[in-house]
């Protein structure tokens, strides 16, 4: 079912009644090649679950299908139903849930409906849910990958090195979950509507768990300590988050790990912030 051109979706949203919604960011693939390329970069297989984000119309889920054990779509606009009943109907291992991701516990859904042991998450998400929606998808840590279709400067934000412009928390918390590696860039006019920028596809690699979570807990709060504010040194930003620890307190365990305390949050490394939130710890816990 080709799915992937303008005339197609057009027909379909008169059809059915269907407008496309800013509020949710809906621009739809018509570039019949770029589904098959983020299903391709996904990698599932006939034992993978895929929990997909934002089915739209069906094209990358149709592609998702013929790769996978099974699709689950989340669909947050029910207008779609209809859309989607026509476009997924025969496919037997795929399923529509209608619902809010930021809504939904990922571990029990997971839990509940999951066949396999390999999992897989696929999305084409909207920008003003970008950082909430990959947190809790990583967070959930029950997908060995997470593969996004993202505009252009979210994926800047993931990908950027110490010391970049766009180094930011965001960034930082996603490298502390998974090794993020660019697929290929999507121009503004492969969907419609067309988009403002262009997109791309970023496929995030699960890193193995936190060795505990007290540590990872502490490593969170000092990530958001030392990027609390991008125009105070680091010194400034972990004394004014842990009073405990103090300015001496920071200034002295910071030399101890040959960080500069006048250096800036985004210039660090994530092996500098563990070592951070390693003294932080034994700090706290000692007082």
């Amino acid at each position: 079912m080709e799915l992937c051109s303008a005339a197609r979706i057009k027909e379909l949203m008169e059809r059915h009644g269907f407008s496309p919604s800013k509020s949710f960011g809906q621009n739809f693939l018509i570039d019949p090649a770029v589904p098959e390329k983020i299903a391709a970069g996904a990698a599932p297989d006939r034992e993978t679950s895929v929990l997909e984000i934002g089915p739209g119309i069906g094209a990358l889920t149709r592609a998702l299908s013929a790769r996978s054990g099974e699709v689950f779509a989340l669909e947050v606009d029910r207008s779609l139903e209809p859309v989607l009943r026509e476009t997924l109907s025969e496919l037997s291992n795929t399923s529509v849930i209608f619902g809010d991701i930021l809504k939904t516990d990922i571990r029990k859904f997971a839990a509940d409906s999951f066949s396999f042991n390999k999992t897989a998450a696929v999305s084409n998400l909207p920008y003003n849910i970008t950082t909430k929606a990959v947190t809790a998808l990583l967070e959930a840590r029950v997908f060995g990958s997470v593969t996004l279709m993202l505009q252009r400067e979210a994926a800047r934000k993931i990908t950027a090195c110490p010391g970049d412009a766009d180094r930011c928390l965001f960034g930082v918390v996603v490298n502390h979950y998974a090794t993020p590696s660019k697929l290929f860039s999507v121009p503004a006019g492969s969907f419609y509507p067309a988009p403002k920028v262009d997109s791309v596809v970023l496929r995030l690699e699960a890193k193995p768990p936190f060795p505990t979570p007290e540590g990872e807990k502490m490593f969170l709060a000092a990530a958001r300590a030392v990027f609390s504010n991008r125009r105070k040194t680091i010194l400034n930003n972990i004394a004014a988050a842990f009073c405990e620890v103090g300015k001496d307190g920071a200034e002295r365990f910071l030399k101890r790990l040959k960080i500069d305390p006048g250096r800036r949050g985004e210039s660090l490394t994530l092996e500098e912030l563990y070592g951070i939130s390693g003294e932080l710890m034994q700090i706290i816990q000692s007082i």
